[in-house]
């Protein structure tokens, strides 16, 4: 029996009587796996680093062109910047701008704004205001759109001073993610209860205007509003994920990936 009232073998005193060495509590241990691998290391075996890069392939990038705006009460916008837009059917393998949710070609047509304006390229069938189109046609503010499937869309340009333009679905299809309309964003947009606006808010009390400077995204407004929960005045820089408030108006950038 020891000093602590415990019985001990002979062996075990023997043990206990043998020097141990203090463990110091900074030193590190490096663990290892059953394969041998060093756990603390950030080191990767060669067997799984093809899996890795596999893995970083499908990491999916953010679409700088495009985004969504949700408007609380007025409707959600797929935003398109670029100068030339696709519109086709939306399946992953298309990769287009506008993709739609209807019987149509994967590429079924192109878009540019030009200095005179927006010209479509049919590569699939389609028609303006009844005609079939077989080569280049430069829109007017309120031409009809149909391609097959019986999708219509409206093609409109109100705004004088803004190269922008906005395409509505005239039938029940809809673009994938889900959207009222598609607004082909130039230099400026304009949201707010002018009938010449690009997004009509009527109960709003002042417009919102987005514009683009340097590949960057801003909107000012003569109101008082917040961005992210900053109290703004006069221009700020927003983000394809932004919060945007005003006293009579809420809305939400979502941004797309590539």
């Amino acid at each position: 029996m020891d000093d602590t009232g415990y019985w001990r073998s002979p062996k075990t005193n023997d043990r206990l009587k043998k020097k141990i060495p203090a463990i110091d509590p900074n030193q590190k241990f490096n663990r290892q796996s059953s394969t041998g691998r060093n756990q603390d290391s950030d080191e990767v075996p060669h067997s799984q680093r093809g899996s890795q890069r596999h893995l970083s392939d499908m990491i999916t990038k953010t679409d700088e062109s495009r985004f969504l705006v949700w408007v609380d009460a007025v409707g959600g916008y797929l935003v398109c910047t670029s100068d030339e837009v696709v519109l086709g059917q939306a399946v992953p393998e298309s990769h287009v701008d506008i993709p739609i949710l209807g019987d149509l070609a994967r590429k079924h047509l192109k878009l540019n704004r030009t200095s005179s304006g927006y010209l479509l390229e049919p590569f699939g069938y389609v028609t303006v205001n009844g005609l079939v189109i077989t080569e280049k046609t430069l829109l007017r503010d309120g031409d009809l759109i149909n391609l097959t499937g019986g999708i219509e869309i409206r093609f409109s340009k109100a705004h004088p001073l803004s190269a922008t333009a906005r395409l509505d679905f005239q039938s029940t299809h809809r673009t994938q993610p889900w959207s009222d309309a598609v607004l082909l964003m130039a230099e400026s947009c304009v949201l707010g209860p002018n009938l010449r606006n690009h997004v009509v808010c009527r109960n709003w009390s002042e417009d919102i205007v987005f514009f683009r400077k340097n590949k960057q995204l801003f909107c000012k407004s003569l109101g008082a509003i917040s961005v992210d929960g900053r109290p703004i005045s006069g221009k700020t820089e927003v983000r394809n994920n932004s919060h945007i408030e005003g006293e009579d108006f809420s809305m939400t950038l979502e941004p797309l990936t590539s």
